[in-house]
């Protein structure tokens, strides 16, 4: 299922204490995922904005956000623009936040235009 959504920029605070101008997109993520349990649930996530002009790391919240609305699914997060720097670094902390909150995950470097980045996140396993 695809749902598009007009999402105009605004400030939004990170758990890592920093302000980023990014889609306002909260209320749509919250309605979605009340919508469709995680359990068992597969997302693709593509994030391919808002533009490098926006600021560094500008595209840092999709990761968090994601985390924060779907915990326990099955996340593929494709970054495109992988060949600059700020994209690099995203990537690597998307990486830290998985690994902090605990859960499983791979990544691997996709040859596109401008080349991609593929976090692939499995959700947690239950305790028995």
């Amino acid at each position: 299922a695809v749902q598009l959504n007009l999402a105009p920029l605004q400030d939004w605070l990170a758990p890592n204490g920093n302000t980023y101008s990014y889609y306002a997109c909260q209320p749509t993520l919250a309605a979605v995922a009340q919508k469709h349990p995680a359990d068992g649930l597969r997302l693709l996530v593509i994030v391919d904005g808002p533009p490098a002009a926006t600021g560094k790391h500008a595209r840092y919240p999709a990761g968090p956000l994601i985390l924060q609305h779907f915990a326990g699914a099955h996340i593929d997060l494709l970054l495109d623009d992988y060949i600059r720097d700020d994209e690099k670094e995203i990537a690597k902390l998307w990486q830290n936040d998985i690994a902090a909150a605990q859960l499983a995950h791979t990544s691997a470097e996709r040859k596109l235009e401008k080349d991609s980045c593929l976090i692939t996140i499995s959700p947690a396993k239950e305790s028995p």
